[in-house]
């Protein structure tokens, strides 16, 4: 038997667990959709207000943001970015953005 695999369909943007055929292209009979499994679980690993880097399988590093839509959640990323030297140029890009988010109501 093939061993479980988690994929995404890039239409609906579902989030799958199952087993694929010999070819691995398609979907055996068994997939399942772990969507709001798969976001709970992230939740959970990156918290709120954090930052995590994450290394990829081929070794590029990514940072992942959890970060409350509100002008407070938005505000606190800001400020524990602003103490990373290695991606000052982040700064800019999410002041800008706050900018635009601060007249939101949520």
């Amino acid at each position: 038997m093939s061993k479980l695999i988690l994929g995404m369909s890039p239409i609906t943007e579902t989030i799958y667990l199952g087993r694929v055929n010999k070819k691995g292209t398609e979907w055996a009979s068994d997939k399942r959709d772990v969507t709001n499994n798969f976001i709970d679980v992230l939740h959970q690993y990156i918290a709120e207000h954090e930052i995590r880097t994450i290394k990829h399988v081929n070794g590029d590093e990514h940072l992942f943001f959890h970060i409350l839509k509100s002008n407070e959640g938005i505000d606190k990323t800001i400020k524990y970015l602003e103490g990373l030297k290695e991606i000052k140029w982040v700064i800019y890009i999410m002041s800008q953005k706050r900018k635009n988010l601060k007249g939101l109501k949520y």
